[in-house]
Order: C-alpha cells, then structure tokens, then sequence
C-alpha cells in the first residue's frame, strides 16, 4: 500500500527479503532455469526491454493491420517482419 505500482517488493511472510537471501534464491532460479547467472537488476533491465521491444512490435502490427486493411494482427505477422 501507498507503494508506485511498478516498485518491487520482495518479501516473505510480510518481512523484506535480506540481500544474501535473495542473491541465493536468484542463483537458484537462473541455474534451475539453466542459463547464465546476471545480477538481479539486469534481469529487470533485460525484461523491461524485452517489454519495450514487444509493445513496439505489437503497435508496429497493428498499424500495418489498420493501414492496409487487414481485419485481424495474424495476417500481418505472417506476411511481414517487424524489425
């Protein structure tokens, strides 16, 4: 509550997470997950660019979709690239 709706909270049983705590469960999920280990704060970089990338993308198909017609985003993913 009264916390900006994109603030991470990372807590367990209402307590905040200690730092070393969080490192350990952050080096478990990446090796669970078998990729590379990075910092927790370059995960969220990465993410929110990933985030960026695909709004981009999705308005990308969705003006090509209004611009030449098409009634539905499928077509123009199949027929043209978005870069």
């Amino acid at each position: 509550e009264g916390k900006d709706m994109d603030a991470y909270v990372f807590e367990i049983d209402g307590a905040p997470i200690k730092t070393d705590r969080l490192y350990k469960v952050w080096s478990k999920a990446c090796y669970s997950a078998k990729t590379k280990h990075i910092s927790l704060q370059q995960a969220s970089r990465h993410s929110k660019a990933s985030e960026i990338k695909e709004d981009f993308n999705r308005r990308a198909l969705e003006e090509i979709r209004k611009q030449l017609g098409h009634t539905s985003l499928i077509t123009g993913q199949k027929h043209y690239v978005v870069e």
